[in-house]
């Protein structure tokens, strides 16, 4: 705190929020709340953002005149000068606007919020904001509502975020309860699908985050060495009333929900 009031004594454009700490996503947001500018941009604590990017990203952002603007992150672990990209763009899908649904057909979809330039009015307009109370894959649920209201997405080659994972970070750390927890994904999922309009091309989107929540959970799971509560897991996936999965886009992802519908 003393740190970042310093910065907001000599800049007015800080705002500071102080609040108790109920995770991320309320974090994020209040952030959303109280903006007032242009763009939304997200940062990790762990993590930072490649020196004078900001210019470059924000006389991008208003000659794209996108909704949603990627671009290049990269990994650096720490103790390390070495970097490498990750999550990628599709070098053929590079030059041009996409929709999010159109993304979602070429097999594209995006996890993490980090690395890219959402327009404020975009997010607002939308009422897009992360579900609170899930502690895993919060950025992929509000990625994919984004994909499917978006109808501008575009990629720009700009070496922006910095990824610094820690061994210990919340994405590295699994036990049993956290496994359990992420049925509140399919909770969440389920209650939006229920409560919304959405047209097959945009359910597709939301099926593809189903798969990746189930498939999560069976993986940490096996590496947690908890088989004996698999049927437990198993119920309360049906549960959920999200399984099987019947709803898709491409037959590569067909294959991988077949495979998965017959794993039960």
């Amino acid at each position: 705190m003393k740190i970042v009031s310093e910065y907001d004594r000599n800049h007015s454009n800080f705002i500071i929020i102080n609040q108790k700490n109920r995770g991320v996503s309320a974090a994020r947001n209040r952030g959303i709340e109280i903006s007032k500018g242009e763009y939304l941009l997200f940062v990790d604590p762990d993590d930072y953002i490649v020196e004078d990017s900001l210019d470059t990203i924000i006389s991008q952002s208003r000659i794209c005149k996108v909704e949603i603007l990627i671009f290049n992150s990269l990994t650096q672990f720490f103790n390390s000068k070495e970097k490498s990209f990750i999550f990628g763009f599709p070098q053929n899908l590079r030059d041009k606007t996409h929709s999010g649904i159109e993304l979602s057909k070429e097999g594209y979809m995006r996890g993490p919020v980090w690395g890219i330039a959402f327009e404020r009015q975009f997010i607002i307009k939308n009422n897009l904001r992360f579900f609170e109370g899930i502690i895993n894959s919060e950025d992929s649920i509000f990625m994919s509502m984004c994909f499917i209201y978006s109808s501008q997405i575009k990629y720009f080659n700009l070496d922006y975020y910095i990824v610094c994972p820690r061994f210990e970070g919340a994405t590295l750390s699994w036990d049993f309860n956290r496994v359990k927890n992420m049925l509140k994904n399919l909770a969440v999922i389920g209650y939006y699908v229920e409560n919304s309009s959405l047209t097959n091309d945009q359910k597709g989107i939301i099926q593809k985050n189903i798969y990746t929540a189930i498939s999560l959970m069976m993986k940490k799971l096996l590496s947690i060495h908890r088989l004996d509560k698999y049927f437990e897991i198993k119920q309360g996936i049906k549960k959920s009333g999200l399984y099987p999965i019947t709803n898709y886009q491409g037959d590569q992802f067909k294959r991988k929900i077949h495979l998965l519908n017959i794993s039960f």
